[in-house]
């Protein structure tokens, strides 16, 4: 990391034309006035984000009375936050800093003091700290008190700063060879930032395997329609204000406003986005991205007989009691033990449609009104579901699951493909919600 360097020097090397006692007194200079960092929100905080040092010379000193003497700082910056600085007491074995809060106006001792500027958070872009050093001491010609005094003015720089990102500058191509990921463009819009260590977020699914037909009674079989088979999924808690959510979804740019394709605005592909049959209008909050990637480009559209659904299986309590119960034969039915489940269903000849089922206190399930919204864009299916449409929760389960077949529900002989993930057979996997932190990123954890 390249250092802000503060020195006292004599200012003999520095001045020309200068009074001749001045050549007496030591100055202070500095030959840097920048530090440029790369805040990574997904690492540990407080991250440190330069380190200048302030060195002074005993030898440039012996005109005070050694005990006289007084160096202190004082500093502001341009913001309050996220920026604290801090003094670096020592280094640990690996080279690591070990930082003690360091408060403007306090002293800080002779010779070479290294300090270092931590971030506790990476929301800063360009933020300016003025500094003043004063060294105070008494001349030991006269005994009157005289003044060292340096002021300088310093920029810290992050040029990863975390300003809401413009859709037009995502590099699709980038962000999925960076990632592994076809979502991460799509998080990464929403977010509005970008996504340092998008595997925490997402996890590989078994593919090439067989699975199961809702109905028990049909064979398992590898899905023979690459569309319908998940090979990775992933899930980010966010928190999205009025103007995340104008920018992203309704605004006159938004690259995911309802209908259509959102192609015009600036995707390689023709990107469909959703709202649900019984749409309710989106409003800031905290809300769960869940999305999976399939084998194989989603089909446009489809023609004849074909049918084919994704969907979102979700539950908040794991209590039987609960949940959807799944009836003989249809045990492997991925809606079992969900009590919230949003589907998006096209069938030949028909457009696509998204709709949201919660179940009664009865047992029957019903289609709810719903701010959710689906993107289907390329091999990946995305879901943004507002969390406060659950009951209270720190905790959604959740699985994907896909069906698609060419009529007949492949339960006559016809054609079919399936797949839930996590199986039917296996635990679900979970979301935490919990946390005072805003966008709380979420490993996909079986449970």
């Amino acid at each position: 990391m390249r250092a802000l360097f503060l020195s006292v020097v004599p200012i003999a090397a520095l001045l020309s034309g200068c009074r001749p006692d001045d050549f007496a007194r030591p100055a202070v200079a500095t030959n840097a006035t920048r530090q440029n960092t790369c805040c990574n929100p997904d690492g540990d905080f407080p991250h440190l984000a330069g380190t200048f040092f302030v060195q002074t010379f005993q030898g440039q000193l012996m005109a005070f009375e050694e005990d006289s003497i007084d160096a202190v700082m004082t500093y502001e910056f341009d913001r309050v936050d996220p920026l604290r600085m801090n003094r670096l007491v020592e280094r640990n074995i690996f080279g690591d800093p070990v930082l003690e809060p360091f408060a403007s106006g306090d002293s800080f001792d002779l010779g070479s003091v290294e300090f270092g500027i931590s971030a506790e958070a990476c929301e800063y872009g360009d933020v300016r700290c003025d500094i003043r050093i004063e060294i105070v001491g008494r001349r030991k010609d006269d005994g009157r008190l005289d003044v060292i005094r340096l002021e300088r003015t310093f920029r810290v720089v992050n040029d990863c700063v975390l300003r809401p990102v413009d859709p037009g500058d995502i590099d699709i191509s980038l962000s999925r060879a960076l990632t592994g990921s076809d979502a991460s463009w799509i998080v990464e819009a929403i977010h509005g930032r970008p996504m340092f260590a998008f595997d925490l977020l997402e996890e590989d699914a078994p593919a090439g395997v067989p699975t199961r037909h809702p109905d028990a009674r049909v064979v398992a079989r590898i899905p023979s329609a690459n569309f319908a088979e998940t090979v990775r999924h992933g899930a980010l808690v966010v928190d999205l204000d009025a103007a995340d959510i104008e920018r992203v979804f309704t605004g006159a740019a938004a690259p995911f406003a309802v209908g259509g394709s959102a192609a015009d605005h600036y995707l390689p592909v023709p990107t469909a986005v959703h709202a649900v049959e019984a749409e309710l209008s989106m409003q800031p909050g905290t809300y769960a991205l869940c999305w999976q990637v399939l084998d194989g480009e989603i089909p446009g559209r489809l023609t004849g007989n074909d049918d084919l659904e994704y969907g979102l299986f979700l539950d908040h309590t794991q209590d039987p009691a609960d949940g959807f119960v799944a009836s003989a034969p249809f045990v492997f039915d991925p809606r079992g033990g969900a009590s919230r489940w949003l589907t998006l269903r096209h069938a030949g000849g028909d457009r696509w449609r998204a709709v949201v089922h919660q179940l009664d206190g009865d047992g029957a399930a019903r289609e709810v009104p719903s701010a959710a919204r689906v993107i289907v864009t390329d091999r990946v299916v995305f879901w943004v579901v507002p969390v406060d449409e659950f009951s209270a929760s720190t905790t959604l389960f959740v699985r994907h699951g896909t069906f698609w077949h060419r009529g007949d529900f492949g339960q006559l002989g016809g054609d079919w493909a399936a797949d839930c993930t996590p199986a039917q057979d296996g635990p679900a996997y979970f979301i935490p919600l919990g946390g005072e932190a805003s966008d709380r990123p979420v490993r996909v954890s079986p449970r």
